[in-house]
C-alpha cells in the first residue's frame, strides 16, 4: 500500500519521537531533582498532582519550543510551486500553534 501524495510519514514519525522524549525528560527531571521530603507532604495522592502538573508544565514548555522547527518543516513540504493535493496530509500548524 503505498502512502499517499503529500504524506510526510519521516516527519510525523520524528514528532511523535521527539515529543515522547521531551515528555519522558520532563518526568525524569521531576523525580530526579524532587526532595525526599516530598513524598511524604500529604500523604495520599496529592504530591503526585504536584508532580504531575510540574510535568505537564515542563512538557509543554519543551513542546513549544520545539513547535517553531516542526512548522518550518513543515511549511517546506508545501512550497508556493507545489500542487495543493501535496499538503492534504501536512501537520496542521495553525491549530497546534
Amino acid at each position: 500500500m503505498a502512502l499517499p501524495p503529500g504524506f510526510n510519514a519521516f516527519l510525523i514519525i520524528i514528532a511523535v519521537i521527539v515529543g515522547l522524549l521531551a515528555g519522558g525528560a520532563a518526568l525524569y527531571v521531576v523525580l530526579a531533582f524532587a526532595h525526599p521530603d516530598d513524598s511524604e507532604a500529604g500523604g495520599g495522592a496529592a504530591p503526585w498532582v504536584g508532580r504531575g502538573v510540574a510535568v505537564l508544565a515542563f512538557a509543554l514548555a519543551a513542546w513549544t519550543v520545539l513547535l517553531f522547527p516542526l512548522d518550518l518543516a513543515n511549511a517546506k513540504a508545501c512550497a508556493p510551486g507545489m500542487a495543493a493535493a501535496y499538503c492534504t496530509f501536512a501537520i496542521p500548524s495553525r491549530q497546534l500553534w
